[in-house]
């Protein structure tokens, strides 16, 4: 079995990701658009937070983490998926739109990326909403902090909650791997990154805490658990739906999922 067929991405083309389930690809564009403005805004917010942390935590720490929070690692794949949409629908408008790339790795890696952002999006907004929220101090926060904290760990999910209902791409039980592959090497970057600057990106994941272990295994748990969740919810949001052939795009031919 090859790499492309273990992830089913031989069904899948950049069609898919351009061409509603509902209203046309010119809505479909425009919201796209909105979106990614609003996102650029909650980088400003995200940035503006940075540089306006908890006047009681020291800014050596955190000048040194921004990049690190797996938030922001998140965001900034939120932010591509919707840029390297809209450049599949300029392409499309354009009529150069190809349904896939040369090389079987690349398509399966961008099929694989268009599948994982959004779960990945829904469990920021799980554990900020979960861990994070009860302990949040907002003596400090201005507008543009509570914007921060709203766009960059609720709405975002939001935002790819709509994107991801109104496309069909086609899902595997395998698409948990790549998930789940994240979570373990983010553990392992925390990790490193402690060794190197002794500071915790979290500090639900210090191993000081009392049965730390258990939470690593939890968060690990959760991770491999979600995403086999999601490749079900996919597919049963496809269950009835047909997946857009990249045969003969202009003429719109389908294939039944």
């Amino acid at each position: 079995m090859s790499f492309e067929t273990f992830f089913g991405s031989n069904g899948f083309n950049f069609y898919q990701l351009v061409t509603p389930y509902k209203g046309s690809k010119k809505f479909l564009l425009y919201y796209r658009i909105i979106i990614f403005v609003i996102l650029c805004y909650g980088l400003y917010t995200s940035i503006y937070a940075y540089e306006n942390p908890n006047p009681e935590e020291t800014k050596r720490h955190q000048r040194k983490v921004y990049f690190a929070f797996f938030t922001n690692q998140t965001y900034f794949m939120i932010m591509i998926y919707f840029l390297g949409a809209i450049f599949l629908h300029i392409k499309d408008n354009n009529g150069t739109l190809k349904g896939r790339v040369s090389n079987s790795i690349i398509h399966t890696l961008i099929h694989i990326f268009y599948n994982m952002v959004f779960p990945l999006a829904c469990i920021v907004t799980l554990i900020f909403c979960g861990v994070m929220l009860p302990n949040l101090q907002t003596y400090y926060y201005t507008f543009t902090h509570y914007a921060q904290q709203v766009i960059q760990h609720v709405l975002q999910s939001v935002f790819l909650l709509i994107d991801w209902f109104l496309i069909t791409v086609p899902s595997k039980a395998t698409h948990f791997i790549p998930t789940f592959t994240i979570g373990v090497c983010y553990l392992i970057f925390v990790q490193v990154y402690h060794s190197i600057y002794d500071h915790w990106i979290y500090k639900f994941l210090s191993t000081s805490n009392n049965g730390w272990y258990y939470m690593y295994i939890g968060v690990i748990a959760f991770w491999t658990i979600f995403g086999l969740i999601f490749s079900f919810i996919q597919n049963f949001k496809n269950r009835n739906r047909r997946y857009v052939s990249d045969v003969d795009s202009t003429k719109m031919k389908f294939s039944e999922v």
